[in-house]
């Protein structure tokens, strides 16, 4: 994954739409992604940034998730948007 510089849905998708051009280019067996918050991720990917492995800082209480801004409701968002937007062969999504 890639720790991005600004957390925005254009900014995001050209760093995907790189990793997955080198990926493919390549034929690399593997999954990218991008380090951003999960909804910037989620909203890239529904746009067509290429996607599959959705990534999001988490913690064990509900209390840091909010600190985080994340809600469990955001993370089963995120792992259905993963699964139907996967760009990997199978079922395997993370």
């Amino acid at each position: 994954g890639v720790n991005p510089v600004t957390d925005d849905v254009e900014n995001l998708s050209r760093v995907l739409d790189t990793i997955y051009g080198v990926i493919d280019k390549f034929n690399i067996p593997t999954q990218g992604c991008v380090l951003a918050h999960v909804t910037t991720q989620i909203e890239a990917i529904r746009r067509g940034a290429p996607g599959g492995l959705i990534f999001q800082s988490i913690c064990g209480s509900e209390k840091g998730l909010k600190e985080f801004g994340v809600e469990l409701a955001m993370l089963d968002e995120a792992r259905a948007v993963g699964a139907e937007f996967n760009r990997i062969a199978g079922e395997n999504c993370l």
